[in-house]
C-alpha cells in the first residue's frame, strides 16, 4: 500500500512540474513577442535603453527586458559605459533547450548513460526464503538515474 501512494504522488509531482514548465514556456513565448520590435531582441545580449528624465534631470533606464527572459549583468554609473547588460537565461539544461521549430539549440557535449542498481528478487510467499537453500540468489536491475559528463582520450605519447 505505501508503495501505491508513493507512486500516485510522485505521479501527483512530476504532473505539477510539468504543467509549471509548460507555463513559463508559454509566459516567455509571451515576453519574447512583446519585445520583437527591441534592438538584440532575438540574440543573447541586449542592451540597456536610456532616456533623459527632465524632473530628475538625469539619465534613467527605460523599458528593460522582461526578467523571464533576460538577466541584468553589471553596473553603468554613466550610460556611456556599456558595462551593464542583458543575458538571454535558459530555465533548463541547453542540451534541453529547443528553438521555435524544435530543434535543439546545441548538440550535448556529454556523453548519458544509465546507471543501474540490483536488487535480490523475494522468493514466493511471506516465509519463501527463510528455507529456501540459496537465500534468493536472483536479482533485478533497476534505473536510479543516469551519469552525464565528457570524456576525453589522449595518447601516452
Amino acid at each position: 500500500m505505501g508503495g501505491n501512494v508513493r507512486r500516485k504522488v510522485q505521479i501527483a509531482f512530476e504532473a505539477d512540474l510539468a504543467s509549471k514548465k509548460r507555463e513559463l514556456e508559454m509566459a516567455r513565448k509571451d515576453d519574447q513577442t512583446s519585445i520583437a520590435g527591441r534592438p538584440g531582441a532575438f540574440g543573447n545580449k541586449v542592451m540597456p535603453i536610456y532616456k533623459y528624465d527632465e524632473r530628475l534631470r538625469i539619465d534613467r533606464e527605460v523599458d528593460p527586458p522582461p526578467s523571464s527572459i533576460f538577466k541584468a549583468v553589471g553596473y553603468n554609473k554613466n550610460p556611456e559605459d556599456n558595462v551593464k547588460h542583458y543575458r538571454r537565461y535558459y530555465p533548463d539544461e541547453l542540451e534541453n533547450m529547443k528553438d521555435k521549430f524544435g530543434v535543439p539549440i546545441i548538440n550535448s557535449p556529454f556523453i548519458k548513460e544509465l546507471i543501474y542498481r540490483s536488487k535480490p528478487v523475494k522468493a514466493g510467499g511471506f516465509l519463501g526464503n527463510l528455507f529456501s537453500g540459496d537465500g534468493g540468489s536472483d536479482y533485478v536491475s533497476i534505473n536510479v538515474g543516469h551519469f552525464k559528463g565528457t570524456i576525453r582520450c589522449y595518447n601516452e605519447e
